[in-house]
């Protein structure tokens, strides 16, 4: 009898916990304590950046674009937010469009994503004739299933006053369902990422001398001194 109770107990806890929700998504706007993935495009040319749609593959990470003008940026590009000011100095990834998407896919599902971001608030700056879709971070599953959305404006607006390479961080903790593809979409977002620029290092610099080098050449000059006033004294 004990054994049916126990078994019985054991099959409504069982009950209880597949009925129960699973917890919800959560919209992260503190990196402090992040310890998710980060996209390292590498090295890339100086003023280093390009326009393609083209799946391009960061270590475990695919990060690919859905606009057919091949809109969209990877590198160090002069990138302007609008009102949230620009670009100038950082590596990032963004939608070059105004209705674009940009799928970062993982090679396995991660527990967490984020990065710092920037968008172009609220207008299409550039004056293209397609729609403005408000900047917006999707998580998905591994079954291609929404995991959340979050509208930025709207949860999590980012206003840098016109500054220069200012990111807030914004991401998305799956609050254990697994993500294997983090979606950015519209009004020009963009991610900062992690990486490097092939600058061109220019002619060598001329060597500086070191103290013993000095005493050398100064005594060199010394000797040539004495030679050219001998050489005159005996013309005399």
């Amino acid at each position: 009898m004990g054994r049916l109770r126990a078994l019985a107990a054991a099959v409504a806890a069982v009950v209880v916990m597949a009925g129960a929700p699973a917890p919800a998504a959560q919209l992260l706007t503190d990196g402090s304590g992040y310890a998710g993935p980060v996209i390292n495009i590498g090295v890339v040319p100086d003023p280093g950046y390009y326009f393609t749609n083209a799946p391009q593959v960061f270590g475990d990470i695919t990060v690919s674009g859905d606009n057919m003008f091949e809109t969209t940026v990877y590198g160090q590009p002069t990138y302007g937010f609008g009102d949230n000011g620009i670009s100038i100095n950082s590596i990032i990834i963004a939608t070059g469009i105004s209705n674009s998407s940009l799928f970062i896919d993982f090679a396995s599902p991660v527990a967490v994503f984020g990065a710092g971001m920037n968008y172009v608030p609220g207008i299409d700056p550039v004056g293209f004739p397609f729609p403005v879709l408000r900047p917006r971070i999707s998580a998905y599953d591994s079954m291609g299933d929404l995991i959340a959305s979050f509208n930025l404006e709207v949860r999590a607006p980012i206003n840098t006053g016109g500054m220069t390479d200012v990111f807030a961080f914004r991401g998305i903790d799956g609050q254990g369902r697994g993500i294997s593809r983090f979606v950015v979409t519209g009004s020009y977002i963009g991610i900062m990422i992690s990486g490097g620029t092939l600058m061109d290092p220019g002619p060598p610099l001329p060597a500086v001398p070191e103290p013993g080098q000095w005493l050398l050449m100064l005594a060199g000059f010394g000797c040539v001194g004495i030679v050219a006033r001998r050489r005159r004294a005996q013309a005399a």
